[in-house]
């Protein structure tokens, strides 16, 4: 699009061809124009309407006072590409210039408008593609981690606090459980221009709850307790079985909050060939019985706590796993 403007005629009858024009740009908006840039958008409205959109004196210099002269094309997408051999004549040329003119191709190319239905049902999850703000508690999980690249994985809940909200964020940082303070504020720091209005954010580290199982296993007669102790470990560890399947306490089962049922545990056991019976005898926190119950077949986390077994000699803190076997041979 081309727009030149002239002066207005005043009673004395200027000529428009005696008045200097003034070229105009047409820009995508008129935020960074000055009070005396002669810039416009263009705004087209779903009917295919386009409208002219000035400054005001501040943004845009005021076209008060002006005559407009507007030179434009308009596109018709697919629809307007020609047929082959539909160009017979160019225009322009020289006098002197003499041939024939044919297009033995038609055209191509071109891209349709896109229905206005079709953009109202794909923006939603546009939107939801690249997040902008926090809003609910797991905006802020999901930021943390998609901002802080040393960042395992978070969660977070949203704390009544006076009139304002606290976004308490845990996180669990990769290859450690080590409480890191740095971390935690450039957390804090990277989701401060993400954080909603009314909110503040406060980050904390990932709460790691080691775990103490007692089990009692009834093995069959031509079983050997020390294979079967070997397998038992090995269902309830933390590594990958021969099957392919995650162990019941491979860190993958297990993040934030997860409650420890006892029928999976019962199920990983009693499916041993070589298992009669399995009962449990105890599932509870290692360091804090008393508030770690379990009842009713479930041990429950808190939203910042990950339950552990790692059942590591070396390392007795993390968690312990206990075996009464009761049968077999040896």
């Amino acid at each position: 699009m081309r727009l030149r403007s002239w002066p207005a005629p005043d009673p004395s009858g200027q000529d428009k061809s005696t008045a200097i024009a003034t070229d105009w740009t047409i820009r995508p908006d008129l935020i960074e124009s000055g009070p005396d840039d002669p810039d416009a958008t263009v705004e087209i409205d779903d009917d295919g309407t386009a409208i002219l959109r000035f400054g005001n004196g501040e943004n845009g210099r005021d076209p008060t006072g002006q005559e407009f002269e507007i030179s434009y094309r308009v596109g018709n997408s697919t629809a307007g590409n020609v047929g082959a051999d539909s160009i017979v004549r160019v225009t322009g040329l020289p006098a002197a210039a003499s041939g024939t003119v044919r297009n033995p191709l038609p055209a191509t190319g071109g891209t349709a408008q896109e229905d206005v239905r079709q953009v109202k049902l794909l923006a939603p999850s546009t939107i939801q593609t690249t997040m902008m703000r926090a809003i609910i508690a797991d905006d802020y999980a999901t930021l943390a981690a998609q901002l802080e690249p040393e960042v395992q994985r978070a969660i977070c809940v949203l704390v009544p606090s006076g009139g304002r909200q606290v976004a308490r964020i845990a996180i669990d940082r990769f290859g450690t459980d080590e409480p890191d303070e740095a971390l935690q504020r450039r957390v804090a720091l990277a989701l401060e221009p993400y954080r909603r209005v009314g909110h503040d954010v406060e980050v904390v580290k990932a709460e790691y709850v080691p775990l103490l199982l007692v089990l009692r296993v009834e093995l069959l007669p031509t079983f050997t307790r020390i294979h079967m102790r070997a397998a038992l470990r090995a269902a309830l560890g933390t590594g990958v079985l021969p099957s392919g399947t995650l162990a019941a306490f491979h860190p993958d089962n297990l993040t934030f909050g997860t409650p420890i049922f006892g029928s999976p545990l019962i199920t990983a056991a009693q499916s041993l060939k070589g298992v009669r019976d399995v009962t449990i005898v105890e599932l509870a926190r290692q360091f804090d019985r008393e508030r770690g119950v379990y009842a009713d077949g479930v041990l429950r986390m808190a939203w910042n706590e990950i339950p552990r077994l790692d059942n590591d000699t070396l390392r007795p803190d993390h968690g312990r796993l206990v075996l009464h076997l009761v049968g077999g041979l040896g």
